[in-house]
């Protein structure tokens, strides 16, 4: 569906809305955070640290 069909929500709506959407992030995050700790402990893994890499990277630019 458009956005232009969709009616317009209130500023607190809005803000409701993020802040569902924020803590449904939170929660994906700690259930992912979670598993890598799990995965590392059980199976002698090193996920967490190429996972903190990998992580760190996003914000850089990269290098053409």
């Amino acid at each position: 569906m458009p956005k232009s069909s969709k009616r317009q929500l209130t500023p607190q709506q809005q803000i409701r809305q993020l802040e569902k959407k924020l803590a449904d992030e939170k929660l994906k995050t700690e259930f992912m955070q979670d598993v890598i700790y799990h995965l590392d402990k059980e199976c002698g893994t090193d996920f967490q640290k190429k996972y903190s890499e990998h992580v760190s990277k996003i914000g850089k630019p990269k290098d053409d």
